[in-house]
């Protein structure tokens, strides 16, 4: 299982995330603010599990779309 991607409202890099990104448990949890600490600016950020949901979703999508890499185009 793959964890949730969050983005940096600050540099707009995206990064990983402690959660797992579990289907199952989505729905539970959509609305749900998590706090995370930020590999690239060092900053708490408060998000929602659904925008992290959604930068997955869509970066996998351009990656798909792209014939690229993910990590090429998490940086």
């Amino acid at each position: 299982m793959e964890p949730l991607r969050f983005r940096c409202r600050k540099s707009n890099r995206s990064f990983d995330s402690a959660y797992a990104n579990d289907p199952g448990c989505l729905a539970e949890v959509w609305n749900t603010t998590v706090r995370v600490t930020c590999p690239h600016c060092q900053e708490e950020h408060e998000i929602k599990i659904r925008e992290a949901f959604l930068i997955d979703t869509l970066s996998r999508e351009i990656v798909m779309a792209s014939g690229k890499s993910a990590n090429s185009l998490a940086a």
